[in-house]
């Protein structure tokens, strides 16, 4: 037999290894393509969670405007000497706390 004879029949090993490689390739494919929107939903959902974040922060500070103003109200409305008057609470010392019970 001749050497170009020889290169033409397909060796069974050789075509079993490449078999093997283009599995490997198509699942590699499909595992990068599978991660890649993981990726994009894991992206989105800390963009939401952010904007959550955002708005819980805005409406506690909402909130706690509210809250000081009854506060005050309901100081001005107590006669001068009562030792409710005396309890003034401001945002930054609760927000302080917060921070301390967050972290």
């Amino acid at each position: 037999a001749s050497l170009s004879e020889e290169l033409n029949e397909s060796d069974p090993v050789e075509e079993k290894l490449r078999a093997q490689i283009e599995e490997e390739k198509k699942s590699y494919k499909t595992m990068f393509n599978r991660l890649k929107a993981l990726k994009i939903e894991i992206e989105h959902l800390q963009l939401l969670m952010e904007k959550a974040k955002v708005k819980l922060q805005k409406d506690f500070e909402v909130w706690w405007s509210e809250e000081t103003s009854n506060l005050q109200d309901q100081q001005e409305k107590l006669p001068v000497g009562n030792s409710a008057s005396a309890f003034r609470a401001s945002p930054q010392s609760l927000v302080s706390q917060q921070h301390l019970y967050t972290n």
